[in-house]
């Protein structure tokens, strides 16, 4: 898998497919939601999917924007790819999600 690129706390890794087990999200456009603030990190095109265990995914069939409202927008290429949340280690607490 070739990391396509960040926005924010969300990574877009271009991959060949979406898993058999993903089912279409109808109508949701928001990748990842904020934790504290509220905001979201939003498409404007294309279809999400999601997987049993809560993997989700992007499908473009053309040029789509990302938004969010503290990182400006950022161009997405045509493809498929898994939407990844950064996530940080520390010490005492373990893993855990990036708050934005």
């Amino acid at each position: 898998m070739k990391e396509y690129g960040r926005h924010g706390d969300v990574q877009l890794t271009k991959v060949g497919s979406i898993p058999q087990d993903a089912v279409l999200l109808k109508g949701r456009k928001e990748l990842a939601y904020g934790e504290v603030t509220g905001h979201a990190h939003r498409i404007d095109v294309g279809d999400l999917f999601q997987t049993k265990d809560g993997e989700i995914y992007l499908k473009l069939d053309k040029i789509g924007n990302l938004s969010h409202e503290e990182h400006g927008v950022r161009t997405v290429e045509p493809g498929i790819y898994r939407v990844g949340i950064k996530r940080q280690y520390d010490p005492e607490g373990g893993w855990s999600s990036v708050q934005d």
